[in-house]
């Protein structure tokens, strides 16, 4: 009797030991499959599993044990028929447990999935259109005067969601989520560009569109372009890189591009950069009734002049002042900084009939640079004219201006203004 009891109770044992020791194997492996906030939710899961683990196998237990007991009382021969059905049974229960499991654990995949855990990555991919505009608060009514335009496949960071008003056509559901409030750039986490984009315009798995391009192009005489961390010229600066350096175009904030640059984002001003087709078509559609600073006529008037005047810088070169073009080149700039500039006091034109003839201005702006220089005559042939003609504002009078050069140059040696009408010397400088 007393080998018996010994017997059974180092059987148990040792059960026990190897239960114990297969439950800490398995904590184990999900510490370190789940990490510490998936191991911190499975605690407070487990708290719950015991209660109703407690509930559902209250007695059962106990109520085998005795069963099994009484059949090997009444015949031991018996006894194995009643283990095979406790058996059964406990196995059906746990397929059925586990069924169940399967099912409802499914159930709750989705419900998490359609509100995701944050801060998440996400990326711009609008229902309609090349891309999305970024606001500074969750506000449909300032979708028409964004602080910035993004294109399709943008990389963002949602840090939060929120429900706002929203235009008609989103079709937003009332009590779900309708805002994102993301980070572009920046490390994506306590850093980057922040601002509200309609959730309806991003999605979590990166789509197949591809951002544009451009090259680097504002470096003038040092062949390099400034680039910088923030929007303004006040920010650090991020990196100076070669002119001709291809950047991807992620959006744009008023006058600043949006880049990135080996998968960093830096800002850089739109004058400094030699958008592809591509890239100016889209962020052309995108553009607002108005930034936060411009509207859009003065942006399409902006962008118009520049195209216009692309033809001259390249018959001229980038870096040559307008007061180097012809003549007649002067007078075209002059009638677009009309169209697309407005008002403003100094207007290049053609003489006309009552004026003072070309030929006739520079010959008394030669005499006047002679005798500046206390000379009866100056070397003509040595020398390169640069004539302009030119009012001031809507009316009379009008004037010439001379810029006189050394010999194919732009070396400036005199500069002299004489009225339009009879030649007489306005001013003189060196």
């Amino acid at each position: 009797m007393r080998q018996s009891y010994l017997k059974n109770a180092a059987l148990m044992t040792g059960a026990d030991i190897l239960l114990r020791l297969a439950g800490m194997g398995l904590r184990i492996w999900l510490a370190n499959a789940l990490g510490g906030e998936g191991m911190g939710l499975c605690q407070l899961v487990l708290a719950v599993y015991s209660l109703f683990v407690t509930l559902a196998t209250a007695g059962v237990s106990v109520a085998a044990t005795r069963l099994m007991a009484e059949e090997l009382a009444r015949s031991p021969a018996e006894a194995r028929g009643m283990l095979h059905r406790l058996l059964l049974a406990g196995a059906g229960l746990g397929v059925l447990a586990l069924a169940l499991t399967a099912v409802l654990g499914g159930a709750l995949a989705l419900v998490e999935d359609e509100s995701p855990a944050l801060p998440l990555n996400a990326w711009v991919h609008a229902a309609e259109g090349a891309g999305t505009v970024l606001l500074t608060g969750p506000s449909a009514n300032d979708v028409n005067c964004p602080m910035g335009i993004y294109l399709n496949g943008t990389p963002v960071t949602v840090v939060e969601l929120c429900e706002s008003s929203a235009l008609l056509e989103w079709n937003s559901v009332e009590g779900e989520p309708n805002w994102a409030s993301v980070l572009i750039a920046g490390d994506g986490d306590t850093s980057g560009i922040p601002g509200w984009m309609p959730l309806r315009d991003l999605v979590y798995e990166k789509p197949a569109d591809a951002l544009p391009t451009a090259t680097l192009a504002g470096g003038e005489e040092s062949g390099f372009t400034t680039l910088y961390t923030l929007n303004h010229r006040e920010s650090d600066v991020a990196a100076l890189e070669r002119d001709g350096t291809g950047v991807t175009v992620l959006g744009q904030l008023d006058y600043w591009l949006h880049v990135s640059l080996e998968g960093e984002g830096m800002f850089m001003l739109m004058e400094d950069a030699a958008l592809s087709d591509e890239a100016d078509a889209l962020l052309y559609d995108l553009l607002p009734d108005r930034f936060d600073g411009i509207t859009r006529i003065q942006y399409d008037n902006d962008r118009n002049l520049n195209r216009l005047l692309k033809s001259m810088h390249e018959k001229y070169g980038e870096n040559v002042p307008v007061e180097f073009w012809s003549l007649e080149d002067k007078a075209w700039y002059g009638q677009l900084e009309e169209m697309y500039l407005g008002a403003h006091d100094h207007y290049y034109i053609l003489p006309g009939e009552d004026d003072l003839p070309l030929e006739e201005a520079e010959q008394i702006a030669l005499g006047a640079y002679a005798e500046a220089w206390g000379s009866d005559a100056v070397p003509a042939d040595e020398l390169e004219l640069y004539p302009g003609f030119y009012r001031l504002g809507h009316s009379e009078p009008v004037y010439w201006s001379f810029y006189i050069c050394e010999k194919d140059t732009y070396n400036v040696l005199w500069h002299v203004e004489l009225d339009g009408k009879t030649g007489e010397p306005r001013g003189s400088r060196g």
